[in-house]
């Protein structure tokens, strides 16, 4: 493609590939005083998550509501949650859920690490279940670009215990967890 002058100062190429496999359209613009302008217009690219807690009771799996977590989010902001019943969208109602982290933009590669604690459980169920004061659950977030090259989305999550405390039902705790 050229530009010739008295023929048109204006140009575009469509569908050029750029080095990461993303096609764009480029444009290229002659002024009066011949001033070369290419214009490379880039989509934004990004993605979301959403990242929750459930309670869940060990032998039944039943789910259990008003247990309070707090810790700490990727951006080392603190979280203070309870366990309830949710309703989605689609009108589907889940029981024993807390939202830690709503709609995380996913801005690029990233690493985000969300740090759990269990800190207290309803009085009525003081007793019946082990409460989990000696481990913290780490969640270890992995983004990464999708295929397609359009935007990002969640490549992995590693769960880990964090040893936290010493008491007398921490090996009970840790198999639980």
């Amino acid at each position: 493609m050229s530009i010739v002058e008295g023929k048109g100062r204006n140009a575009t190429l469509s569908g050029v590939q750029l080095v990461d496999g993303r096609t764009v359209d480029i444009g290229i613009n002659v002024n009066a005083n011949d001033l070369i302008v290419i214009d490379v217009k880039n989509r934004e690219m990004n993605g979301k998550y959403t990242i929750k807690v459930r309670k869940l009771d060990s032998v039944t799996n039943e789910p259990i509501n008003g247990v309070n977590f707090k810790g700490t989010k990727r951006d080392k902001s603190e979280f203070d949650v309870t366990t309830k019943t949710e309703t989605t969208a689609d009108g589907e109602k889940i029981e024993g859920i807390a939202t830690i982290d709503e709609n995380v933009e996913i801005l690029g590669e990233n690493k985000d690490t969300y740090v759990i604690n269990e800190v207290n459980l309803p009085n009525e169920l003081k007793g019946k279940y082990v409460q989990l004061t000696d481990y913290n659950l780490v969640a270890k977030v992995t983004t990464k670009m999708n295929e397609s090259k359009t935007g990002y989305v969640v490549d992995s999550v590693i769960l880990s215990p964090e040893k936290v405390g010493d008491s007398a039902t921490s090996d009970i705790q840790k198999q639980i967890i």
